[in-house]
């Protein structure tokens, strides 16, 4: 499955995290030290960089969202 990041993409790690008993602010603050509104630009896809992208990854891993970079 190959997708790029969007709106869509933001909503279900926001979700993923929620059922895990966490959230986006809860897990960037604790785990990656990074702001939380840059985890919504790189989910949205504003940014694309090497860096977002293997926090891209990390994301959708610890919310339990299949995702892959798409080309």
């Amino acid at each position: 499955m190959k997708t790029k990041p969007n709106d869509s993409l933001l909503r279900e790690v926001r979700a993923g995290l929620t059922a895990k008993g966490s959230s986006l602010h809860r897990y960037m603050i604790d785990k990656d030290g990074r702001s939380p509104q840059y985890a919504r630009a790189v989910l949205l896809g504003r940014t694309n960089g090497e860096a977002a992208r293997a926090l891209r990854a990390r994301l959708a891993e610890a919310a339990g969202v299949r995702y892959q970079e798409a080309a």
